[in-house]
C-alpha cells in the first residue's frame, strides 16, 4: 500500500462526494495504481446507494467494469 485517503461526511452521499473530489487531485507518477478503478466505483448508482453494495458487487457489476470507456484506464482491464 503506497497510501489510504479516508474521508468522513454527514451522510454517505457527501462523503462520496469529498471522495471523488480528493481522488481527482490525487496525483501518484510511475507507479501503477487503481485510482480510475475507484472513481469508477464512486461513480456507479448501486454503489451510491446505502445497502446497494456487498461481496458481490464487482462479480455482478462486472461489464459495468470492464466496458472500454470505463475510466481514464479503460475499466479494470489491467487490474484484473
Amino acid at each position: 500500500m503506497i497510501s489510504k485517503l479516508i474521508v468522513h461526511a454527514p451522510t454517505r452521499l457527501q462523503a462520496i462526494e469529498t471522495l471523488q473530489k480528493s481522488l481527482n487531485s490525487y496525483h501518484l507518477a510511475g507507479i501503477p495504481n487503481n485510482i480510475s478503478f475507484l472513481q469508477d466505483c464512486l461513480n456507479h448508482e448501486t454503489f451510491r446507494t446505502a445497502g446497494g453494495v456487498d461481496t458481490g458487487f464487482l462479480e455482478r457489476e462486472e461489464a459495468y467494469f470492464l466496458r472500454k470507456d470505463c475510466g481514464e484506464g479503460g475499466g479494470m482491464e489491467d487490474e484484473w
